[in-house]
């Protein structure tokens, strides 16, 4: 019944506002990387963790590779995107309710998506060209990988007001979601469902000590989010060529 009523929710507001929607231009690919970019992550970093924005921050860093990204465009989208999540939502609707409505928008082919959900990219699928890790291309093509899919997810989430964040595995990035009852849920961006700890224990190789330690699997302030979307291997290595490599697919 949900589903159903989120999904007649999003035709009608599909209709109103969609016209238009995904019309940000595919910008060609462009190194070096942009000085002035470089200074505004360094100001974002120096910001407190309650100040940042991860889709301000995510287009600066990406603006690193591609400086010819047109950020307030992409905002402009992501904001579009968020109204016509919003337009679902049934009336009085839980945290788990509109999170449903978010996964639904972006993984499940329907008017609201001009029935081209969000899909993983299985041509690089490790996200081996940086440019697939890139916000605005995966806006774009709606191909991504578990970096820009994770993003994506945790970006819509805080602009509907969901306690949403990012978290890591080995080599993975993830969504977090806090319940009303407190309790932490994986979501799985890559599948447009949910993940046990334990599923990525077994799958990622993560160790008891590992979880105990909180290394992997916790949920990360908005500082913290914002240092995995740097750590990312590609956008250091573009902008400071000796970073340490840390490869997320």
């Amino acid at each position: 019944m949900l589903t159903q009523e989120i999904n007649n929710r999003f035709q009608k507001a599909f209709l109103l506002t969609l016209v238009g929607l995904l019309s940000v231009t595919n910008v060609a690919y462009s190194s070096p990387s942009d000085p002035d970019s470089i200074r505004q992550v360094r100001d974002f970093m120096a910001k407190s963790a309650a100040d940042l924005d991860l889709a301000q921050a995510k287009l600066t860093i990406d603006r690193l590779i591609d400086p010819s990204i047109d950020t307030a465009a992409t905002m402009r989208q992501l904001d579009e995107l968020a109204t016509i999540v919003r337009s679902g939502f049934p009336p009085n609707a839980s945290n788990r309710q509109k999170l449903e409505a978010l996964l639904i928008f972006l993984y499940q082919p329907g008017p609201w998506n001009e029935s081209q959900p969000f899909t993983y990219d299985l041509t690089d699928p490790l996200g081996e060209n940086i440019r697939n890790k890139l916000l605005p291309t995966y806006l774009t093509t709606r191909k991504g990988n578990c970096v820009s899919m994770p993003i994506l997810v945790a970006i819509l989430g805080q602009k509907l007001g969901l306690p949403v964040t990012l978290a890591t595995a080995p080599e993975h990035v993830l969504v977090k979601y806090r319940d009303d009852g407190g309790e932490w849920l994986n979501v799985e961006a890559t599948a447009g469902g949910y993940e046990t700890n334990a599923g990525y224990e077994r799958r990622t190789g993560i160790s008891k000590k590992a979880i105990a330690n909180q290394i992997y699997l916790r949920p990360l302030d908005q500082r913290e989010a914002v240092a995995v979307m740097l750590s990312i291997d590609g956008v250091l290595s573009q902008a400071w060529p000796n970073h340490t490599r840390d490869s997320r697919g």
